[in-house]
């Protein structure tokens, strides 16, 4: 064989081993989870999964983690996920209340403190024989997945799902980019919103590459990159804007974006009379116009556009806040620009779309008709009209979350669905 044959016949030996290092895992990753799908939130729940703080905060959360079990366990078995039974709020005095179905509530101690299961808890896959598998995407407290300090978090959660999984009998799906459950929403026809901050927390990945796996994964067909969320909702505890400062996740999409069914999607809106009103009201304002410009220009599978649907801000809720020498080295620690007697304005992540849906029931976030010797604006009731005209066979419970927007999430964050199987 002459040396021009032997390189020849080297060289595509080399090609072929490249070919099925960089083809074969992905086409048996491809294999492993081609079917599963997860479904749109209004499809029928087996159970949800609430995470249900017992210790530290809990305390404050309670009364809206109270009115929220009351409504659900009307319509659907919730599984509570509780750092510890040692820690519970008295479990027997408290399930036995005649206001609960305790049939319908089964108590979920994990020993970690995940309470945000929209972004920590199990995501749930489907496939065409009603099949469930569990969807493994590395939770890195809201940070890059290449942050030193995302390593333990992720190990954590890994050992967290797995649990989950082995107690249901449920495979688990890999993932290799950080998911968060509220970074994305799909239609149940194929189409799903994602979040810019999915980008961020996997900076090494093109978008492009961050979409063809995310459709493969969740088996939806096609992807929507909005741009950013809701001024009161930014990145951890940081300043939003000259004084006003809050807490989030960066931008998720269930703050002020939300399918509602196939062809129908509701976004947070301020009205051009408002723009002014306050900072927040003008970011918001030119973020909102924004997404709905890339909304506007979006369509379905078959090339339908969507019909849009605005709605509005809850009323700015806010507190002052003075730093004290007390807690001056606490901000410090964490590289904040606080120094002692600064006044800040604490602004609360309060949303109108972070509602729950599930079995013929929505909890609904209200704002003002549970406040005395208030001014309504009426958004409330603009709201639950919309919310009624859009899930006529829906029954809808009103609960104030403002105890939850006040960390950053509400009533949505909590919660992960575990589809029905099929009939």
């Amino acid at each position: 064989m002459s040396d021009v044959l032997k390189q020849t016949k080297m060289a595509v030996i080399c090609c072929l081993c490249l070919f099925f290092q960089a083809v074969v895992p992905q086409i048996l990753f491809a294999a492993e989870t081609s079917g599963y799908y997860y479904p749109a939130e209004w499809e029928d729940h087996d159970s949800l999964w609430l995470g249900f703080r017992t210790s530290r905060e809990g305390i404050e959360y309670e009364p809206v983690l109270r009115q929220m079990l009351v409504a659900l366990t009307e319509r659907v078995h919730v599984n509570l996920v509780v750092e510890s039974l040692n820690t519970f709020l008295d479990k027997e005095e408290y399930l036995s209340s005649p206001d609960l179905k305790p049939q319908n509530i089964a108590i979920v101690p994990t020993h970690s403190e995940y309470f945000w299961l929209r972004d920590t808890g199990p995501i749930f896959l489907q496939n065409a024989r009603g099949e469930i598998r569990i969807l493994a995407a590395p939770f890195t407290r809201y940070r890059s997945l290449y942050d030193p300090q995302a390593t333990l978090s992720i190990a954590n959660h890994q050992k967290f799902i797995d649990s989950m999984a082995q107690r249901l009998g449920i495979a688990v799906l890999p993932a290799d980019i950080v998911l968060e459950g509220g970074a994305f929403d799909v239609n149940g026809a194929g189409v799903v919103i994602l979040s810019s901050t999915i980008l961020d927390r996997n900076p090494r990945l093109s978008r492009v590459e961050i979409e063809k796996r995310i459709l493969q994964l969740l088996g939806q067909k096609k992807a929507i990159w909005l741009g950013q969320g809701i001024a009161e909702d930014p990145y951890g505890f940081s300043r939003i804007t000259g004084s006003y400062w809050g807490r989030g996740t960066g931008g998720h999409l269930d703050q002020f974006v939300r399918f509602v069914n196939k062809n129908t999607v509701l976004l947070a809106w301020v009205p051009d009379a408002e723009k002014e009103s306050s900072p927040i009201a003008k970011i918001n304002f030119q973020r909102m116009h924004k997404n709905f410009e890339i909304l506007s220009e979006s369509t379905d599978l078959e090339g339908r556009k969507f019909n849009i649907i605005k709605v509005p801000f809850p009323p700015l809720t806010t507190y002052n806040y003075t730093i004290t020498k007390e807690f001056e080295p606490f901000y410090k620690k964490r590289h904040l620009d606080l120094e002692e007697g600064d006044e800040i304005i604490v602004v609360a992540a309060a949303s109108y779309l972070n509602f729950v849906v599930t079995n013929n029931l929505i909890l609904l976030p209200v704002y003002e008709q549970n406040r005395e010797n208030e001014a309504t604006s009426g958004r409330d009731e603009c709201m639950l009209k919309v919310m009624k005209q859009l899930f006529p066979r829906h029954d809808i419970v009103q609960i104030d979350p403002l105890r939850l927007n006040w960390h950053g999430g509400g009533m949505h964050c909590l919660l992960q669905q575990q589809p029905a199987p099929f009939p």
